[in-house]
């Protein structure tokens, strides 16, 4: 299986970058199985959303570590994965967006939150995006979809 690239992140040149803070990341959209009530509207696939990122740790291709930002109700969990799979290898059930974030250098993200601090704030607040309507991860697929994997934040 390739790996979830997009056309318009390898368009990006180094005068796109210039002045901002370009950060990658994987996005990978989970299928849960639980059934508390919050859960019954989600759309299948789309009940979770956590963040992935290679660290490269030699010179070989398989000299990869990956940093897994794991959001939850409870707390905001990290950890390094010594599988050098890709998400979409490990996880084929899943769906994966590659997403290049890109910020102004020194501009502070501002804050603007009502609501239960779930997976889908915790993945914004990593991605940079304000958008307040934002709450699903189905909506956030969506989102970073139409900019074609591309999250510019003003």
């Amino acid at each position: 299986m390739e790996s979830p690239a997009t056309t318009r992140t390898s368009q990006l040149s180094l005068l796109d970058t210039d002045g901002q803070m370009v950060c990658e990341w994987y996005v990978v959209f989970h299928r849960r199985y639980w059934t508390r009530w919050f859960f019954r509207g989600l759309k299948k696939g789309f009940q979770h959303v956590e963040l992935a990122r290679p660290i490269r740790i030699g010179p070989e291709i398989g000299d990869v570590v990956w940093l897994h930002m794991l959001p939850a109700f409870e707390m905001l969990d990290a950890e390094l994965a010594f599988d050098s799979r890709p998400p979409w290898v490990r996880c084929p059930e899943s769906t994966v967006q590659k997403v290049t974030a890109m910020r102004p250098k020194g501009k502070v993200r501002s804050w603007f939150h009502i609501g239960p601090i779930t997976c889908v704030e915790a993945v914004k607040w990593a991605l940079g995006i304000r958008s307040f309507w934002l709450r699903t991860p189905w909506q956030l697929y969506r989102y970073i979809q139409r900019r074609g994997g591309v999250v510019i934040s003003e």
